[in-house]
């Protein structure tokens, strides 16, 4: 069924996906449904996308760092792309659990916390675990980070630093508040050329 694939009916299926952060259509649905539906509910959450940024690299980090950190020293060679992705793709499927996240709630607004999570509001507020679907937006935002960011960058920065910086990463993401749904466009827009001056008429022929 094609909601319970194997890894390797994935591969299968796909062969060319190795090395690129292949999700299949029900991830690619519920990514659409989490990430891009804003009209769908009222989104009260504060930070949300700087936390969900914030989760996502800390946890991308502490886990390829356990799992490849002693292969890093020989060079890209001893860490498979293939491999590195699919550590990726373990991380958004498995990391986000309500047992590990909650939601605090303040003043009308909630507030995520867990792992990788910075506390705003320190002290204030009540938490929960449980409640909600903040975990399945987690994970789709889990993998809108990493896709918006790229697979290929993210083995390059850990083969090169050793580890996955979140600060430096989710910089633009913390700079406000905002929850926000949306994916960011890879591409910063390009500016408008200026029309060109018309040409001028010209002088009647003589007859």
């Amino acid at each position: 069924h094609a909601w319970a694939r194997s890894r390797a009916c994935r591969e299968s299926m796909a062969p060319a996906s190795r090395g690129r952060f292949w999700w299949g259509w029900p991830v690619l649905a519920a990514f659409s449904a989490f990430a891009h539906g804003v009209a769908a509910q009222d989104d009260d959450f504060a930070f949300f996308r700087c936390d969900a940024c914030s989760a996502t690299f800390f946890q991308v980090n502490r886990i390829v760092v356990k799992k490849f950190g002693h292969r890093r020293g020989s060079g890209k060679a001893r860490v498979p792309a293939f491999e590195f992705v699919e550590a990726l793709e373990d991380i958004c499927e498995s990391t986000f659990t309500k047992e590990h996240f909650g939601v605090k709630q303040f003043e009308g607004k909630k507030y995520l916390f867990g792992p990788g999570v910075s506390d705003h509001i320190p002290g204030q507020g009540f938490g929960q675990m449980g409640m909600g679907d903040y975990d399945k937006r987690l994970a789709a935002y889990c993998r809108m980070f990493v896709e918006d960011m790229g697979e290929e960058e993210l083995l390059k920065k850990f083969l090169a630093d050793g580890a996955i910086d979140k600060t430096e990463l989710c910089k633009e993401e913390c700079s406000s508040s905002a929850s926000g749904q949306g994916a960011r466009s890879k591409e910063p827009r390009k500016p408008k050329r200026p029309l060109p001056a018309p040409r001028p008429t010209p002088p009647p022929v003589p007859r």
